[in-house]
């Protein structure tokens, strides 16, 4: 182009045509101009498909991780609802008059189910990604952006609760083991006990029913406390999936 220029320059020069000359070199100027206009702006369009393309990706993986956290706490639901019928079944059981042998496996029931402290798992990598990237920024719908840092907010809370209540209720069940002989019942140590007298550990599992009481009591609360939180994260759930559906559905 340039040597093509030049020529050209020269021609109208050695024919004294300096005002053809000026009509050449502007076209040229223009020329370039709008051809640097069209490049960048085919790089600004290829830039703004990364982008949304990756804004794409992250609003997959959040509805991926979130449809994993609904399974889970429909899951979790139904188990902490068994526990809680083991719990009331068990505190029954302790305010009989007589209990004998019979009764081992709804004491070890208990010790295997009602005993459990339920610890929260949540899918909230996608999250942490987009915060500490700054790439929440990716998404325009500051509507949709709310709703996430809503839910995520939610599920920290959550976690923060159930670790105050674990804390609030491991006293209570460490006094259950060290009075009590409760880890002759528990499935994880009764096969250090198979030689002792199991009637034995039921007479002192009675004697020692207020403090075995309590603690059942203590996990019947917190059961109640997580399940609440587990029915409103859902529900923020359901409805932040709705809107990421329906945000990659019009993309």
């Amino acid at each position: 182009m340039i040597p093509f220029f030049r020529k050209i320059r020269k021609q109208y020069a050695d024919d004294n045509k300096p005002l053809k000359y000026m009509r050449y070199a502007i076209g040229e100027i223009v020329l370039v101009v709008i051809g640097i206009l069209i490049a960048l702006q085919i790089n600004n369009w290829n830039e703004g498909r990364k982008q949304q393309n990756l804004m794409n990706s992250y609003v997959s993986r959040l509805i991926s991780d979130i449809q994993k956290d609904t399974i889970d706490i429909r899951s979790n639901r139904e188990w902490l609802n068994e526990a809680q019928n083991i719990i009331e079944n068990t505190i029954q059981l302790l305010n009989k008059k007589a209990i004998d042998t019979t009764s081992i496996p709804l004491i070890e029931n208990y010790f295997t189910r009602g005993w459990h402290t339920y610890i929260p798992i949540f899918n909230d990598n996608t999250y942490k990604d987009l915060s500490q990237t700054g790439n929440m920024n990716l998404l325009k719908n500051t509507e949709i952006r709310k709703k996430i840092m809503l839910y995520y907010s939610r599920v920290e809370d959550a976690r923060n609760s159930f670790k105050i209540n674990n804390e609030w209720v491991l006293p209570t069940d460490v006094k259950v083991t060290e009075i009590t002989s409760a880890m002759e019942f528990s499935p994880k140590t009764k096969a250090l006990f198979e030689g002792k007298d199991k009637q034995l550990a039921i007479k002192n599992i009675l004697f020692n029913k207020d403090i075995l009481e309590r603690s059942a009591a203590a996990h019947y609360w917190m059961n109640i406390a997580v399940l609440e939180d587990l029915v409103v994260i859902e529900n923020e759930a359901r409805k932040l999936l709705l809107s990421l559906n329906n945000l990659l559905n019009t993309e």
